[in-house]
Order: structure tokens, then C-alpha cells, then sequence
């Protein structure tokens, strides 16, 4: 488990000068980790990550209520990047998922779901109550409401969008 002893344990520093990368913007209290974050957080509470960082947890919203992550860019090393293993529950919005996946949540908003490694398993996006406004890589396991998603995003479609030719 991360500490303040050890504050550079499961985080990529990409740059920025940011102290603790993780904000519950509610009662404005940082975190060195997501987990530690969820762990604190109250009903309805909104957890955010600030720029530039890349974190590698592997985080379960079992037993929160209506928890909203947002601006997160997840690679855990193994499992799901977040997911419910309770009643389905808690929204991911505005974050990219690099591995593993999510599973048992009511929404993921605004993300992109790709593998950074294309050695790594599919990408699961199931159990999830409605999915807007996603980008979810070909190949990916996905179960949920689709809106506005697309679910056959491939190398091709970014390196277009880089390019602004979408």
C-alpha cells in the first residue's frame, strides 16, 4: 500500500509537479492512491485525478455508493481497472483504460478503452448499465446499453484523429 514514507509506489509520473495525484473534489482532501481515495470516500462523492499520471491499481467500488471517478488513465498490471463486485453500481467518466478493463458499473461516460500492449488480454467493458460517448478497441468484450459508443475503434481510428481526419 502506498504511504506518504513511499508516495511514488503504483504511480507513473508523466510529468507535472502534482503532490498527491488523486482529489476527492468534494471535501477537497488529495490522496497518494486511488484506492486510499475510494476507501475515504462518502456516498455520491466524486473522485478525481489530476494530469498527467498513469496508475497502475486495480480498484473495487464494492460497498460505496453512487461513487463517480473521473479523469483517471488506468493500466493496472492485472485484473479490471475498477469494478463492482457488489450490487452494480458507481460511474467511470472522461478516463482512458490501457488494460484489464471494467465490469459491474451503472455508467462509463466519455471514455476510450484501448490496449497500450496489444499482447495483453481483450479489454473486458461488461456488466455495465449504460456506455456514452466511448471509444471501446475492436476485439473488446462489452455488455451494456450502447449510446453513442463505438465498439470497433482500431489503431487506424487514432492516428486519423491525430490527424484531425475523422
Amino acid at each position: 500500500e502506498a504511504s506518504d514514507s513511499d508516495p511514488y509506489d503504483r504511480i507513473w509520473w508523466l510529468g507535472g509537479a502534482d503532490p498527491k495525484p488523486v482529489i476527492n473534489v468534494d471535501t477537497s482532501v488529495t490522496y497518494w492512491t486511488l484506492g486510499e481515495a475510494v476507501a475515504a470516500a462518502g456516498s455520491g462523492q466524486t473522485i478525481r485525478l489530476r494530469s498527467n499520471i498513469i496508475l497502475d491499481e486495480s480498484i473495487d467500488l464494492t460497498g460505496t455508493t453512487n461513487l463517480v471517478i473521473e479523469n483517471a488513465i488506468l493500466a493496472p498490471r492485472k485484473g479490471l481497472a475498477v469494478t463492482n463486485s457488489g450490487a452494480q453500481g458507481g460511474t467511470l467518466r472522461n478516463s482512458v483504460i490501457l488494460s484489464g478493463g471494467v465490469n459491474n458499473l451503472s455508467n462509463v461516460q466519455n471514455c476510450t478503452c484501448y490496449r497500450y500492449d496489444t499482447s495483453l488480454t481483450a479489454l473486458q467493458v461488461t456488466s455495465i448499465g449504460t456506455i456514452s460517448n466511448c471509444l471501446i478497441e475492436n476485439g473488446s468484450t462489452v455488455s451494456g446499453t450502447l449510446e453513442t459508443s463505438q465498439t470497433d475503434v482500431d489503431a487506424t481510428y487514432f492516428t486519423a484523429a491525430g490527424l484531425l481526419d475523422f
